[in-house]
């Protein structure tokens, strides 16, 4: 076992920015890094691996963080430093594969660290070769959802049973691994594993379920707020995740935040405290009844050493302030649908407020707005008639239509046969 060497000591008497969002800066990390993993155990929090802008390159320093006294140590090293794999927790330990190694290039390896020896590898398999994949440990399984890769014979989502080292089963819809969706965000609520975002040709709202009893992958008609990839997902009751962080088409580092709050076969979306900077690749996890987030790159590249921390309480009053019923806010399903010339669209709204009816593509383009502005409460009807915002008729295809009003999304799925 390695000696544990101290590297930072936070003062308690040290002066504590707050954001008037409510995400407060709580130091910085003695050794910043991006693309890490950050797993709670006990009374730490434990930061592995990632890219180290001081070294200039992916490290294999596993840091450990102790929230209550600010405490900032260096406890171990992996066996092969990485950066965007895939980590979580397995009968108590940190058991970590696949990601960019340094120079170029991936590992298959699996590792399992139990915070007391040096991390030791478990099994290899080629199905880890790919970095930046979302993925879930679920008992004794690990779900792995697509990621960048080379390999020419990669399955795009894969079930994978640590004790026995075998791939169990395997899926997915992409035609080849160089189109594997990349920088997705994942969270298991129930029997369930929810994928978020990513990049899908383009950074996309898309959100797909899969269920960890059978296997099957659907994608649900809800979206999210907006696109986003590269971020973190954080489970904050069995019901509601939060996303935070990542980039869009727009942003290579997002400040915002939104909740998604699982309500039957879909989610709610509401905004969320912003954080007080940009952030892609961050590290987050709840801690007790905060939430934490370490490192990531900004808008200019530069790894982020400030620390950010919120209260559940702060995100969940926000919630429970902004959600709007379903009775207050229902987008219904167009008709008919599938449709050939047009469709009617139909939408209820209880408060007066300002709307937005949109539709896009199914890889997050906008196609057409319908309608924009301020409506009082009612019932409303429209009209599409198949064309995109120049007046041109778009092609057979599945088509997202989106209501929001600045705080809740809801969407349906059209599909136009020609």
């Amino acid at each position: 076992m390695k000696k544990i060497t101290l590297v930072f000591l936070l003062a308690i008497t040290m002066i504590t920015m707050v954001s008037a969002q409510g995400w407060k800066i709580r130091g910085e990390m003695p050794a910043p890094v991006s693309g890490g993993k950050a797993i709670v155990k006990d009374s730490l929090i434990y930061i592995v691996g990632g890219f180290d802008e001081s070294i200039g390159r992916i490290t294999n320093i596993i840091q450990s963080f102790n929230p209550r006294t600010g405490l900032w140590l260096t406890v171990d090293t992996m066996k092969f430093g990485r950066a965007g794999f895939i980590a979580g927790d397995y009968n108590g330990n940190i058991v970590y594969t696949g990601g960019s190694v340094p120079g170029f290039g991936f590992h298959n390896a699996l590792e399992v660290y139990d915070y007391h020896n040096t991390p030791f590898v478990h099994s290899s398999h080629t199905v880890f070769r790919r970095s930046y994949a979302a993925g879930e440990i679920v008992d004794s399984n690990l779900f792995v959802f697509g990621g960048y890769t080379l390999e020419p014979d990669q399955p795009e989502i894969l079930k994978y049973n640590i004790p026995q080292g075998r791939v169990e089963s395997t899926g997915g819809s992409a035609p080849s691994p160089l189109q594997f969706p990349l920088d997705q965000m994942t969270a298991r609520i129930g029997s369930d594993i929810y994928i978020f975002g990513g990049v899908r040709h383009s950074v996309t709202s898309k959100i797909f379920k899969y269920s960890i009893e059978n296997g099957t992958f659907v994608e649900l008609f809800q979206g999210l707020s907006g696109v986003r990839a590269g971020g973190s997902a954080v489970k904050i009751d069995d019901a509601t995740v939060m996303l935070l962080g990542g980039y869009d088409q727009l942003s290579p580092a997002l400040s915002t935040s939104e909740l998604l709050r699982l309500t039957g076969d879909g989610f709610v979306t509401v905004a969320a405290p912003v954080l007080n900077i940009g952030r892609t690749d961050p590290m987050t996890v709840k801690f007790g009844d905060s939430i934490y987030v370490f490192g990531g790159e900004d808008a200019n590249g530069n790894v982020i050493a400030s620390v950010e921390v919120i209260p559940v309480d702060g995100i969940t009053s926000v919630k429970s302030e902004n959600t709007v019923l379903p009775s207050e806010f229902e987008l219904l399903q167009n008709f008919p649908n599938p449709f050939n010339a047009s469709t009617t669209i139909r939408f209820k709204t209880v408060k007066e407020g300002n709307i937005s009816l949109d539709i896009y593509s199914a890889d997050g383009s906008l196609i057409k707005v319908i309608e924009k502005g301020f409506l009082p409460a009612g019932e409303w009807s429209y009209r599409w008639d198949g064309t995109d915002v120049a007046g041109s008729p778009v092609a057979s295809g599945v088509y997202i239509l989106t209501l929001t009003d600045g705080v809740t999304r809801q969407s349906r799925k059209m599909t136009c046969l020609k």
